[in-house]
């Protein structure tokens, strides 16, 4: 089945049936308003968990989701915390610092000499 995670009726549908579901809210970068899209998506994920009483959800979000405001991008999944834990019996969150595929603050590295610098041993060679 193929649709997408702001249409509530293609989730509920997509998750009929299942006991846990994880919940990763995609960084919406042609979106107007970030927060406005976290809190959509946030919406049709309590809606599908409600309507099919999902018992079991793990949702991927971010260090900094436990404050309302002040941290720039994260405040939408701060919403969307609050959103899915209100509607989940059985809910983890996930709160990473960072991931591997932020590497924006390695671009002048990788441009001018071809390298990511990592906290590796110097005497191991990587090709």
């Amino acid at each position: 089945m193929i649709g997408s995670q702001d249409d509530a009726e293609y989730l509920v549908k997509a998750t009929s049936g299942v006991d846990a579901l994880f919940w990763a809210t995609p960084p919406g970068y042609g979106s107007d308003s970030l927060r406005a899209f976290q809190v959509r998506l946030g919406k049709t994920g309590a809606t599908a968990i409600r309507t099919n009483n999902i018992p079991r959800v793990v949702v991927l979000s971010s260090i900094g989701a436990n404050l309302a405001s002040g941290v720039g991008p994260i405040n939408g999944l701060h919403d969307v915390e609050e959103l899915l834990g209100e509607v989940a019996n059985n809910i983890t969150f996930l709160r990473p610092g960072f991931f591997f595929e932020n590497l924006l603050w390695q671009l002048d590295s990788i441009k001018n000499w071809g390298r990511i610098s990592l906290p590796l041993s110097g005497s191991r060679r990587y090709r």
